[in-house]
């Protein structure tokens, strides 16, 4: 994923930026489902927090939605690995 120039985001229409807001939020489930077989044991349940949040965001009805529901999803997996311990 390639960052957007200042110029890209001034120019750029509000749709156009929710659409890929949008576009990375499914790639970065799609990243964390791949990489989901690769974690160890210990870890599934910090991972499953981190792609049930992923799950929601794109569920979700507006941006700040998505945005709040990932930042959930990566709290609770942090919350799971800090009681891990």
């Amino acid at each position: 994923m390639r960052r957007l120039s200042l110029r890209e985001l001034a120019s750029a229409t509000p749709d156009a930026l929710s659409a890929v807001f949008r576009s990375r939020v499914q790639a970065r489930k799609a990243a964390l489902d791949t990489a989901r077989d690769q974690v160890p044991n210990q870890l599934q349940r910090a991972c499953d927090r981190l792609l049930r949040g992923y799950s929601r965001a794109n569920d979700a009805a507006t941006d700040a939605a998505a945005l709040a529901e990932i930042e959930d999803g990566i709290s609770a997996a942090v919350e799971t690995l800090r009681t891990s311990e």
